[in-house]
């Protein structure tokens, strides 16, 4: 661990110093292990492993699942285009898991516990390795521009949060050797993973396509390596969100990319846990889509309403657009185009010291619910009827016995039924 960051690091337990001894941080609370060399500061460590442990084991499960469906799909009759390429990312998603389950070894013997459903998963992660050490990226390339702006060639203590696949935190790094660049990330995967690019090994992984340009162009391998290993002004930290390990008035730059929209809480919460670790006069820079996307309609906000909250919060904010692809794939037969909003706040002031409190779990009764509620008791009746594999004159047949349809309306239902059955089994939207 570098030196000049222990005196910046508390407790997220308990907000004491830390100290180190025995390959462990420690305060009077809590002790923190570290994880292939980075501390592991969550609030607790060994739930917060554990947890981790069964989300991994989970994500093996299943794309293992995957695989070997795949597999049976490239033995079946079929064009031979159509086998060539389920061939190819059976073998592209059997590389990346083997090298998953490698750099994650130990995560695979934790005991199971049982996990909070949240939407920060270990899925669709791979790309952002791609685009941060492949690709030519029009995107990171803006985003390094952006904060690079702002950065100069002060000494400075920059905490990146979210730093996922560590490619932002790389640029920033070599680009300013006078600040002292924390990557917060709280996917052990994405953490160790970028960790071992920055010290400079040379990584292999596969990119492959769902919906690729072209059948030859399904999947294309990858030798992953940074220029040249960094040096001293990096570390990567291991946390989560919100309870961060930082002392108040620590550090001069938050950079929070994609970050504050995809958390599972309130956008105006998220921003609000981040400002008490800034100093008097220090910077949030903040960069993601346009909009706040949030299933709540009153929480989607527009690039005006999050200025119009953000302004309160500064004694300067300013905010600018651009349109970029995002995670912008050489492959894709698609490409997604968003408009991306960048903000600066200058000098946080005491509305913004006041931490906000956790947002409430409360699950709203919205229209929305009141169908789901409706949709969930008619499919729970019907998959009560289907114990074996079943078509549509069968299943109409049991609507009629079982809950009263006629004989004209039941095939129609039968097999709406059994195609969003499929659906929701076997259905994947791309990211």
């Amino acid at each position: 661990m570098q030196n000049w960051l222990l005196p910046l690091l508390r407790c997220p337990a308990s907000q004491q110093a830390l100290t180190e001894k025995d390959g462990k941080l420690h305060s009077t609370a809590q002790s923190y292990p570290f994880l292939h060399g980075i501390p592991c500061l969550y609030k607790n460590p060994g739930m917060a492993l554990l947890e981790w442990g069964t989300k991994i084991q989970n994500y093996v499960n299943e794309e293992s699942q995957q695989i070997e469906h795949l597999n049976m799909l490239a033995r079946t009759p079929a064009l031979e285009l159509t086998k060539k390429r389920l061939q190819q990312q059976m073998q592209a998603r059997q590389q990346n898991l083997d090298f998953l389950t490698s750099s994650l070894h130990a995560f695979l013997h934790y005991p199971p516990v049982p996990i909070m459903p949240s939407s920060q998963q270990i899925h669709s992660y791979f790309q952002l390795f791609f685009r941060d050490w492949c690709w030519a990226s029009e995107e990171l390339d803006a985003y390094t521009a952006f904060v690079s702006r702002h950065l100069g060639d002060r000494k400075l203590n920059v905490l990146l949060l979210g730093s996922g696949a560590g490619g932002l935190s790389y640029r920033l790094a070599h680009a300013h050797s006078n600040a002292n660049i924390i990557s917060l990330e709280h996917n052990p995967f994405l953490a160790i993973t970028a960790e071992r690019l920055m010290l400079g090994e040379t990584l292999s992984m596969q990119h492959y396509e769902s919906y690729p340009r072209s059948a030859e162009q399904a999947m294309q391998s990858w030798q992953l390596k940074a220029d040249k290993p960094l040096g001293n002004n990096h570390q990567s930290l291991l946390a989560g969100f919100p309870h961060l390990p930082f002392a108040e008035r620590s550090i001069d730059v938050v950079i929070a990319p994609w970050f504050f929209d995809i958390l599972d809480l309130p956008f105006a919460n998220a921003v609000r846990h981040a400002l008490p670790m800034l100093k008097d006069d220090g910077e949030m820079l903040l960069f993601g889509p346009a909009n706040v996307h949030k299933s709540a309609p009153e929480e989607q906000w527009t690039t005006e309403e999050i200025v119009a909250y953000l302004q309160p919060l500064f004694a300067d904010v300013q905010h600018e657009s651009q349109r970029l692809f995002y995670l912008d794939s050489p492959l894709a037969a698609q490409r997604r185009q968003e408009q991306i909003v960048f903000v600066h706040g200058q000098s946080p002031n005491d509305e913004a010291r006041r931490k906000a409190d956790d947002a409430p779990v409360k699950l709203k009764v919205t229209p929305e619910l009141q169908q789901y509620k409706a949709q969930n008791e008619t499919m729970h009746a019907v998959l009560g009827v289907i114990n074996e594999d079943i078509d549509v004159p069968t299943l109409a047949k049991r609507l009629q016995e079982q809950f009263g349809f006629d004989a004209k309306e039941a095939p129609y239902y039968a097999e709406l039924f059994i195609r969003k059955i499929q659906f929701e089994l076997y259905s994947k939207s791309p990211r």
